[in-house]
C-alpha cells in the first residue's frame, strides 16, 4: 500500500473540513468514535455548487480542481500574527513538495 504525502493528506483533510461546513449539520456533541464514523462517511462525498472568487473577482468553481490532491490554506487576511508566517511556511514547502513530486502534482489555493 502506497502512502500519501503529507501535502496531500493535508489538502484532503481541508477538503473534508470544507465538506462538513457545507453539508449537513452534524450533532453537537461527538463521542471520539460517532466523530470517526462521522467523518469516514464524508470519504468520497463530492462538493458541488460552490464557487470560489479571487481577490480580483475573477470566479472558479471547486469543482474544477477535481483531478489531483488540492490544498487549500484557510487564512484571515487581518490576521497579522500566525497567517503571514503560515503562509509563508505553506509557500516553501509547496516549493519542495512540488520538486520532489512534480510541478504539476497539486494544486494551492488559499481562502
Amino acid at each position: 500500500m502506497q502512502q500519501m504525502s503529507w501535502p496531500a493528506c493535508a489538502g484532503l483533510c481541508l477538503f473534508l473540513s470544507a465538506t462538513f461546513a457545507i453539508s449537513e449539520s452534524a450533532p453537537a456533541d461527538f463521542s471520539r468514535e460517532q466523530a470517526l464514523a462521522y467523518s469516514q462517511e464524508a470519504i468520497g462525498r463530492t462538493v458541488s455548487g460552490v464557487t470560489l472568487t479571487a481577490g480580483d473577482g475573477e470566479t472558479r468553481a471547486l469543482e474544477s480542481f477535481r483531478g489531483r490532491p488540492l490544498v487549500v490554506s484557510l487564512i484571515f487576511t487581518s490576521c497579522h500574527h500566525i497567517c503571514p508566517s503560515t503562509t509563508q511556511y505553506l509557500n516553501e514547502v509547496v516549493k519542495k513538495a512540488r520538486g520532489a513530486l512534480g510541478k504539476d502534482s497539486f494544486e494551492v489555493i488559499t481562502v
